[in-house]
């Protein structure tokens, strides 16, 4: 059937301007194309429909069996001839999307409705299997042999072709060579190569345009393109696509498609690392090739969905200007009329670029991949050979494919791959924040795709088919003269191509704004205490005003809640800062924080797809450090002055060790103990103080249920992690000594972490691990090796928990009532999740500090025996003095005398302060013991407690022979009795531990 509609002729001059036409194939010059074309569709025929090899065998292979088909209707739309029609009525854009769209639809319902109902509760069909798509007017379903042959007899249907996994294009990876870090200001030569430089030095970067990647999926948080991720604006159904719609955010099965994305956009703002052509693009993308992909029906699905992802023909705001593709149908038959050829008709259409990669199955002739070899017009299918930019003669690769097309036809229309471009050792980006060296013309194809977003962003109004054959006009020739079946017509060059179009009579746009913020990154910490939030954000100005106010609006979705904080200031064009928003109080639990980025000057932004970020907030009612600057409220001190330090962090349970460190992250830890004495201080000096905290949780021994021993290894423990933390140690129960092994899994079973102990002898056994166990819910923590261990059948009073860090929550096998599994009494450690707490100590030049001096009476009391211990000061000089017991009691006296009711180890406070003003400290250490309690002196555990090498230098090594858990007091001194450090902690029978000294100064040693 022939639709009637009006003859029209089409006629197109093209000037030949300012660049070189390469001769001899003298068609590539376009000097003039002259077409009497009538809109037809392609006519019916009585003729049984194609049924594809492929197909025939899987159904000779399984004749029984269900088939997978895709059915192609006689009767579609001649989108190409629409193409033309439109293009002599200067149609723009959105009236192109808007008039195919329609007419696809429209088509596709008028002609599948008879083969639907057809199938419509058909035995021979899977009812849930069936699948309509306009975009090339198909069907796909799962059929059974007769089905499949009863539908050949239709005239109505053209050909019936297996819907058969996609393959990668195959790829190489330089596995022996390490991919370079982010440098600072680094640039990839493969950049360099195509004069995309040139392109950000007019201002064309790809701001406001969208890249879509149909690939092996894209890991949505790597540095490099995380922040323009399309999803953080629009719903998923409008930037991701995958054939599962239980996944509607983007990962990467392979890692392939991070690649290939770093390289059209890809870059690393904190580094000013350029991996992509269009930095400043936003991207949506498709996982088509892994995962559940079907195959050919996934990638039509893609396509469809890509041409208008919101499902409103009159936008155009949301439609990608590139696909970019890396993907090949391996055994597709007649590939050159395949619906593929309908598919990127309609792409091209409606103004879409879409690339691909020639293939890696060079260097022989004619060895393009399907369906790559589609040759209807000069640039598309736009194939990409690929070169090796790291040599300056720009080398082809070996692998790179080759042409003549397999479609036939003569000169430039024969001629495969369309241009080259650099896909040799090209870094890149890569799952999990990393880079890799890959090669392939998967690497090439993506430097094309950024080529076009920098020429869209400078031509906004221009159709992606005059945007490729700007490309293609002006690629740069290499090998034999001329275009050739090896580079095409050599490698392409973007600035080259811009001033072809300007010759063309295109004009472009200015790509600067005047309102113009970025948000960079969102500086966040692990936890906040005290249900207080206070992120920052490193921001950017990008317009060309100074920026002087701007919005930050926070929102919590879950929650719900909304803050937002008004920024004043001065920024100029081009320069960062951070900003640090005012604390603000939230419910405690863990939170989606969407920020937003509003009102640049009190305007709206220009360009509104560059300030969102998406981050997680830890929020906890647990109290940060409290730390200060003794007997100095506004923590001022004389020069050449000790200051003295206190930290007053406690924690309901746990033994905490207390440290003293010079930056908020990182640093030398310069003290430790609740109370610090810094060195003589010249010049105001900050520090930060931390706690180490040692915890128990999990039931102590055997007796919460009935104890036994499994013919196997078999169950564990399930469990929430909130934070890392450190598992010191844990006890198991053995009938038989050996090896074991224990695993950490999470929710999906994948082996996080792992450690093999020894079982040295039969009953309870200690194990010492120092295992770091990551964050995570639903972890699992598995006994998978080695002889079985003891276990309570019941009993289990779940969930143990600590705050903040861990809570064990059920045995993985459910064998009883409430079993624990194998691993008692966790012995826990880690920093307070709070962090660091920042003490400034300013120093007031002038003044002469006091030399404060004191001699305790007695340095150990015992609780149940006199524990008052006499003070007398001893100090050089006069003033007022200002006595801090360490247990919360103070005293102004000369002489005090204090009376300590609970044991601890207590470190006690002179600070004299002289007539001018100026105050100086000392302090001194008091044990307080309980005789009754077993807790021991170090005096009294000298066939106990060994301390080696003694003298240290460095290091030392405490072991025990303790035959029960102690709770014990150790402290590192010198001759005259000045403690160095201090360490609170429970040690274990076989206990072995390090102490490192190394930081402490020659004359503390």
């Amino acid at each position: 059937m022939v639709e009637t509609l009006p003859l029209f002729l089409f006629l197109k001059f093209t000037r030949n301007r300012n660049y070189r036409i390469k001769l001899p194939v003298m068609k590539k010059a376009l000097l003039f194309f002259f077409t009497i074309q009538a809109f037809v569709v392609f006519g019916q025929n009585n003729h049984k429909a194609f049924i594809s090899e492929r197909l025939l065998a899987e159904i000779e292979k399984d004749p029984d069996g269900w088939h997978h088909i895709g059915l192609q209707l006689e009767d579609r739309i001649n989108v190409k001839d629409m193409d033309l029609q439109m293009t002599a009525e200067n149609a723009s854009i959105r009236e192109r999307h808007v008039r195919v769209i329609k007419a696809l639809k429209d088509k596709a319902a008028a002609t599948q409705a008879p083969i639907l109902k057809k199938l419509e509760g058909n035995p021979l069909a899977q009812q849930k299997t069936i699948n309509t798509y306009w975009i090339a007017n198909s069907i796909f379903l799962r059929a059974k042999k007769e089905l499949i042959f009863e539908l050949a007899e239709r005239p109505d249907i053209k050909g019936i072709d297996l819907n058969a996994k996609l393959e990668l294009v195959e790829y190489i990876e330089e596995s022996c060579e390490a991919a370079p870090p982010p440098s600072p200001g680094g640039v990839e030569p493969g950049l360099l190569a195509i004069n995309a430089d040139k392109m950000w030095k007019m201002g064309y970067t790809g701001a406001g345009r969208i890249a879509m990647g149909a690939d092996t999926g894209i890991d949505p948080f790597h540095p490099s393109f995380s922040s323009r991720y399309m999803g953080w604006y629009k719903d998923a159904g409008q930037t991701w696509y995958e054939w599962d719609p239980n996944n509607t955010f983007p990962s990467d099965c392979d890692g392939h498609g991070t690649h290939t994305l770093g390289t059209m956009i890809g870059l690393d703002r904190m580094m000013d690392d350029t991996i992509g052509v269009a930095f400043n693009a936003n991207w949506i993308g498709a996982l088509i090739i892994c995962g559940f992909s079907p195959g050919t029906e996934d990638n039509i699905g893609s396509f469809e969905w890509a041409i208008d992802p919101d499902g409103d023909p009159n936008t155009i705001d949301d439609i990608p200007d590139v696909i970019n593709n890396s993907w090949r149908d391996p055994s597709l038959q007649n590939e050159c009329e395949s619906v593929y050829v309908d598919v990127l008709q309609a792409m091209e259409a409606v103004g879409i670029s879409v690339i691909f990669s020639a293939g890696n199955s060079g260097p022989g002739v004619s060895t393009l991949t399907p369906p790559h070899n589609i040759n209807y017009d000069l640039v598309n299918v736009f194939s990409v050979g690929a070169l090796n930019a790291n040599n300056q003669n720009l080398p082809i690769a070996n692998f790179s494919s080759r042409g003549p097309s397999i479609c036939g036809d003569t000169g430039s229309l024969a001629i495969k791959p369309e241009v080259s471009a650099p896909g040799v050792s090209v870094r890149s980006a890569y799952p999990d924040g990393e880079y890799n060296l890959l090669s392939g013309t998967s690497m090439a194809a993506p430097h094309v795709a950024g080529a076009i977003l920098l020429l869209r962003e400078a031509f906004p109004d221009v159709l992606g088919r005059e945007i490729k054959m700007a490309l293609y006009m002006s690629a740069r020739d290499l090998g034999d003269p001329g275009e050739d079946n090896v580079f095409g017509m050599g490698i392409i060059d973007v600035k080259a191509a811009f001033d072809w179009l300007v010759d063309q009579g295109y004009t472009p746009a200015n790509p600067y704004v005047s309102n113009d913020v970025m948000i960079i990154k969102a500086d966040i910490r692990e936890f906040y205490c005290n249900s207080t939030v206070y992120p920052s954000y490193l921001v950017e100005n990008m317009g060309t005003d100074t920026l002087r106010t701007l919005d930050i609006v926070m929102n919590f979705p879950e929650i719900p809640s909304s803050q937002t904080y008004t920024w004043t200031g001065e920024l100029l064009p081009g320069e960062r800062t951070m900003i640090q928003v005012d604390g603000f109080n939230l419910i405690p639990g863990q939170w989606d924080m969407i920020v937003d980025l509003e009102n640049p000057n009190s305007v709206t932004d220009a360009r509104p797809y560059n300030n969102r970020l998406i981050s997680e907030v830890k929020v906890t009612d647990r109290p940060s450090i409290i730390a200060y600057v003794a007997d100095h409220p506004d923590g001022t001190v004389c020069e050449n002055t000790r200051a003295l330090l206190r930290n007053e962090f406690t924690y309901p349970s746990g033994n905490i060790t207390y440290e003293w460190y010079d930056a908020q992250a990182g640093g030398n830890l310069v003290g430790t103990g609740q109370a610090f004495l810094t060195p003589p201080l010249t010049e105001s000096t900050t520090y930060f103080a931390d706690a180490l905290v040692e915890f128990q949780t999990a039931p102590a021994d055997t007796s919460i249920g009935d104890f036994a021993y499994p013919p196997i290894s078999i169950g564990g423990l399930r469990m929430d992690v909130q934070s890392d933390f450190l598992l010191k140690s844990f006890t198991v129960y053995a009938n038989r000594t050996g090896a074991r092994t224990v695993e950490i899994k999470d929710i999906n079973g994948e082996v996080l972490t792992s450690r093999v102990f020894n079982v040295n002898q039969i009953g309870k056994n200690v194990i010492n691990l120092d295992w770091t166990i990551p964050a995570g819910n639903n972890l699992r923590m598995e006994l998978v090796s080695g002889p079985s261990l003891g276990y309570s059948r019941n009993g289990g009073e779940f969930p143990y928990e600590l705050q903040d860090v861990v809570s064990i929550t059920e045995g993985t096998i459910q064998s009883g009532n409430n079993p624990f599994f194998y691993f008692y009494d966790w012995r826990i450690e880690q920093r307070d999740i709070c962090g660091r707490t920042r003490v400034d100590v300013n120093v007031d030049p002038g003044g002469q500090a006091p030399e404060p001096s004191f001699t305790p009476s007695v340095r150990t009391v015992d609780v149940l025996n006199d524990p008052t211990v006499m003070f007398t000061n001893t100090s050089i000089g006069t003033g007022t003095w200002n006595w801090n017991f360490g247990d919360g009691n103070f005293s102004t006296d000369e002489n005090p005398t204090h009376t300590f009711t609970d044991i601890g180890v207590y470190i006690v406070s002179l600070t004299m302060t002289s007539t001018d003003g100026c105050t100086a400290s000392v302090i001194d250490t008091i044990t307080v013991m309980d005789s009754s309690s077993g807790t021991k002196d170090l005096v009294d555990l000298s066939g106990q407690v060994k301390v080696f090498p003694n003298p240290t230098t460095g290091n030392i090594f405490v072991t025990t022979a303790f035959t029960k858990p102690e709770e014990v007091n150790l402290w590192i001194g010198d001759m005259l009795g000045r403690t160095y450090r201090q360490v609170n902690k429970t040690v274990y029978p076989g206990d072995r531990f390090e102490m490192n000294l190394n930081d402490l100064a020659p004359e503390c040693m």
